[in-house]
C-alpha cells in the first residue's frame, strides 16, 4: 500500500507538470457540469465498496469463534454478497460513460473496470472455498490440499489488492473533476464547481457510512477503501479549496 500511495502521488504530479507545461487548457478535458450530481453518485457507489470492506474487517474474528465448517460457508456467503454490492456500486457510475466530461469518463472507466476485477476475483475465491467445502464434507481436508488451498488465496489475494489500487485512483480522479474548470496550476486556492450548501450535503452523505474513518490524504495502514474516502474528504473539507459561490 505504501508503495502503491507513492506512485500514485507521482503520477498525479508528473500529469500536473505535464498539464502546466503544455498549458493545455483545464476546461476542454474537465468542464463543468453535472458535477454536484457526478460527486453523488461516486460518493453513494463508494459506500456499497466500503459495506465489502466492512465484511472483510471481520473475517478473523469469525474464525477465531467459528468451526472450519462455519467459516467456510461464512466466507461462500460473504463473497456472494459482496459481488451484489460491487455491482449495484458499479452500476451507480455507468450512467456517466457518455458524458462530455474526459475527466470525468477516466473516472468511470478506472472504477467500472475495478469494480468488473472484483467481481471476477471474488468469483475464483468463492470457487475455492467452495473446492473446501466439498474435500471437508469427504473428509479429505488433509495437509496437501491445505497447503494447496493456502497457495490459491495468496494468490487470489495479490489479484484483489492489484484491483483495489484502482479504487483510489478513481477517487483522486474525482477530487480533480470536481474542481472548476478555470483552474490553474498556480492559483494559490483551488476552486470547486460546486456550491457550499453542495459541499455539505456530499460531507453528509460521505460522513454516513465512513464517519469512524476522519482520516484526511493517503496513508501507510490504510485499507484500500479507507484510502478512497480520505481522498474525498481531503479536498471536501479542507478550507483551501473554495466553494463556487465564496
Amino acid at each position: 500500500m505504501k508503495k502503491f500511495i507513492l506512485i500514485l502521488m507521482l503520477t498525479v504530479g508528473a500529469a500536473s507538470s505535464a498539464q502546466a507545461e503544455t498549458m493545455a487548457p483545464f476546461k476542454k478535458y474537465n468542464p463543468d457540469g453535472m458535477k454536484y450530481e457526478f460527486a453523488r453518485s461516486y460518493i453513494a457507489s463508494l459506500a456499497y465498496l466500503n459495506s465489502v470492506d466492512q465484511r472483510w474487517k471481520k473475517t478473523d474474528s469469525i474464525k477465531k469463534k467459528s468451526s472450519q465448517e462455519k467459516f467456510i460457508a461464512w466466507n461462500i456467503e460473504r463473497l456472494i454478497y459482496d459481488n451484489m454490492d460491487i455491482r449495484v456500486a458499479k452500476n451507480y457510475m455507468t450512467k456517466y460513460f457518455q458524458d462530455k466530461n474526459l475527466l470525468m469518463r477516466k473516472v468511470v472507466d478506472t472504477y467500472v473496470y475495478t469494480c468488473d476485477q472484483l467481481v471476477d476475483v471474488n468469483r475464483q475465491e468463492r470457487d475455492v472455498w467452495e473446492s473446501a467445502k466439498l474435500l471437508l464434507d469427504r473428509e479429505e481436508l488433509n495437509g496437501s490440499v491445505e497447503k494447496k488451498f493456502l497457495a490459491d488465496q495468496e494468490r487470489i489475494a495479490g489479484r484483489r489488492k492489484e484491483a483495489m489500487q484502482g479504487v483510489v485512483a478513481a477517487s483522486v480522479l474525482m477530487t480533480k473533476v470536481i474542481l472548476s474548470e478555470d483552474t490553474k496550476e498556480k492559483d494559490t486556492k483551488k476552486r470547486l464547481a460546486i456550491s457550499g450548501e453542495q459541499r455539505e450535503k456530499l460531507i453528509d452523505k460521505l460522513d454516513s457510512y465512513a464517519k469512524d474513518n476522519m482520516d484526511w490524504s493517503l496513508k501507510p495502514g490504510q485499507t484500500f477503501v479507507e484510502a478512497a474516502e480520505a481522498s474525498v474528504r481531503e479536498v471536501l473539507e479542507d478550507s483551501f479549496y473554495l466553494s463556487a459561490d465564496e
